[in-house]
């Protein structure tokens, strides 16, 4: 059971951040006319690999290894 709890908690917790990355999202459009949904996708997409990159390199995965 707990770990059907867990994965609940992980379910809800991805979309209440789901919710506030649109409502950055929905900002940064007020903010700039300039701004477009594919120019925020290219950052949220660039950001989750140097993300994903670093946390890798930290625990040991040696991400740059082919």
């Amino acid at each position: 059971m707990k770990s059907n709890s867990k994965w609940a908690g992980l379910a809800a917790a991805t979309c209440i951040l789901w919710d506030i990355s649109g409502l950055f999202a929905k900002g940064l459009f007020n903010l700039d006319p300039r701004i477009t949904p594919i120019w925020v996708t290219q950052m949220r997409q660039v950001c989750s690999g140097l993300i994903l990159l670093t946390v890798a390199q930290l625990t040991g995965k040696h991400p740059w290894q082919v």
